[in-house]
């Protein structure tokens, strides 16, 4: 969760990369933000030369929208704008949160 955590400061609360430099390396995430520029989340993703870094962000978010679905009890709206503002946003509070409570 350290690791974790010192990655979003890295990339200045930005959960998107955080989530791809933990599995392919800072590094990496450095250089194809140098090559890309600013994108949207899903082109980003699936620019994304590595496999195995492609599925394991989709996974998360996969995750944490099913996770999300079960533990809310009003119905759950997945609006476009939901990986770039909701997501990222939970998530890095979630993860503040964490960090700070050890």
């Amino acid at each position: 969760m350290k690791y974790l955590s010192n990655l979003i400061e890295r990339f200045n609360g930005n959960v998107l990369y955080s989530l791809a430099a933990y599995n392919a390396g800072p590094e990496r995430v450095d250089t194809w933000v140098k090559q890309w520029g600013t994108m949207p989340t899903q082109e980003f993703i699936e620019m994304i030369p590595y496999e195995e870094t492609r599925n394991y962000i989709k996974l998360v978010f996969r995750n944490f929208i099913t996770y999300k679905r079960l533990s809310n009890t009003e119905a759950f709206k997945l609006d476009k704008d939901f990986l770039l503002c909701k997501f990222l946003r939970i998530c890095k509070s979630t993860l503040l949160l964490a960090t700070m409570s050890k």
